[in-house]
């Protein structure tokens, strides 16, 4: 988890502000993300070649269909990205309406998911306690941040599918959200 904040904080903003594309290296050994994203743009390809309707719960809920069966897709890619459509979107085109910056969009889309899916205890508490002040967005946030991702790392806690929500997030807030069921 210190080591997500920290690729987002450090490494990820100083891509953002030059363009250039970066992957935190704490998702690197994971094959989450990619596995995802592939899913996704297979979705993406395959629905638009029908001349179908892209949105994001038509991809979610496609990727989610195409993963019955298939025993190496897992977590959140056979949910149907459950997490990123109830947490992290939801908070990340609210952000994106009000006209935030990319980089105030990521860190607080990220603090909410550290805040409601880390498997450590204490960096779910002390993401919370930051989001009841505003999070990024409250006097001081920046820095509360920076002081959250400081002791992160001091207890060691580290968590390597969070970057991975963040990919999915940022992919799907390209879509319209369209309808939630699909007749």
């Amino acid at each position: 988890m210190s080591n997500v904040l920290h690729s987002v904080t450090t490494e990820g903003l100083c891509a953002a502000q030059t363009s250039a594309p970066n992957v935190p290296q704490g998702i690197l050994p994971s094959t989450d993300w990619a596995q995802g994203i592939g899913l996704l743009c297979f979705a993406a390809g395959y629905m638009s070649a029908g001349e179908r309707p892209l949105t994001h719960n038509q991809l979610c809920d496609f990727v989610k269909q195409a993963a019955v069966g298939l025993s190496p897709i897992e977590g959140e890619a056979a949910s149907g990205f459950s997490t990123v459509r109830s947490i992290a979107l939801p908070v990340f085109r609210r952000l994106q309406r009000d006209g935030h910056a990319s980089r105030v969009l990521l860190l607080q889309t990220l603090l909410h998911l550290v805040a409601w899916k880390s498997a450590s205890q204490y960096a779910r508490q002390q993401a919370q306690r930051l989001l009841w002040m505003g999070g990024i967005l409250g006097e001081g946030g920046e820095s509360g941040l920076l002081a959250l991702d400081k002791a992160l790392r001091e207890e060691a806690v580290g968590e390597k599918s969070l970057p991975a929500l963040l990919i999915f997030t940022s992919f799907l807030a390209h879509f319209p959200a369209g309808p939630v069921f699909i007749d």
